[in-house]
């Protein structure tokens, strides 16, 4: 479309009359008719507040097709510049909401106009399935965006030993030590602690002490300390989270869902595992 009718166009969708749009910028109702109507156009120091006025980048205002991954680079970095921790991962996430809308507009012609504060009202998850990939987005108390580009050689040359992997899920399937993985998870990086605290916080019997304390291990979670106190030697454990188990204890939540989806398209049409 041209300018004139771009300025229209997301002047409306703002339900913002012609006399508001003037009053923001500094120029008169008569000076953005004429530009509507392709009588005259701004000057070019009126454009970037006009664009900001309407919502939109100079490119979306002159209806560029054209984006450059370094100016898409760039501009998230700006974005980000300045803003406090968590701040920056509410930007992420909401600049991930924007990729699972375009995986799923992709090949629909028509412009998804962003909607400030969608976020905040979407409580069911999103999945988009291509040969390409697939994404998992959370939404709700635990919202999260998740993208699996597929390798060159497949998901299924990622995933490793088979045996190793029934390993890790075996441990995390005795309760005694997801009970010790929860509690320790609720504690800062550093935290050194002696076996018998689990007993105590966890329920975690002295017989079965040395096999959770084993497994917290092997999950990297724990490291033995062993020293001497008052000549009596005694071994401490230090505790550092694993991020990467959080996430996927948070995943395992969308994992027997069944209910609606916020945004879904399944066009993968090969096997998630495929044989090379």
């Amino acid at each position: 479309m041209s300018l004139s009718q771009n300025i229209k166009q997301f002047r409306t969708k703002r339900n913002m009359t012609q006399e508001q749009l003037a009053d923001i910028i500094g120029v008169s109702p008569q000076a953005v008719s004429k530009w509507e109507r392709s009588e005259t156009y701004p000057d070019g120091a009126l454009l970037l507040p006009l664009a900001r006025a309407l919502g939109v980048s100079l490119d979306v205002l002159f209806d560029y097709g054209d984006v450059s991954m370094e100016d898409i680079s760039r501009r998230i970095i700006t974005l980000f510049r300045g803003k406090s921790s968590g701040d920056c991962f509410a930007l992420a996430r909401e600049l991930g909401w924007q990729i699972e809308k375009a995986l799923f507009f992709r090949h629909d012609d028509t412009a998804e106009e962003y909607i400030p504060g969608e976020l905040e009202t979407l409580h069911t998850p999103s999945l988009i399935t291509a040969n390409g990939g697939f994404s998992l987005v959370a939404n709700g108390k635990a919202p999260f965006f998740i993208l699996f580009p597929e390798p060159k050689e497949g998901y299924a040359a990622a995933l490793g030993d088979e045996r190793g992997m029934a390993a890790l899920f075996a441990r995390l399937a005795d309760p005694q030590v997801m009970s010790a993985v929860l509690f320790l998870h609720r504690q800062t990086e550093g935290y050194v602690f002696a076996p018998d605290i689990l007993t105590r916080e966890c329920g975690i019997g002295e017989d079965a002490l040395d096999g959770v304390l084993e497994s917290l291990t092997a999950l990297r979670m724990v490291r033995a300390k062993p020293l001497q106190i008052d000549g009596v030697p005694r071994v401490l454990y230090e505790f550092s989270p694993r991020h990467e188990l959080i996430a996927l204890l948070l995943m395992t939540q969308l994992t027997c869902y069944i209910g609606t989806y916020t945004l879904t398209s399944r066009g993968r049409r090969k096997p998630l595992l495929r044989e090379e």
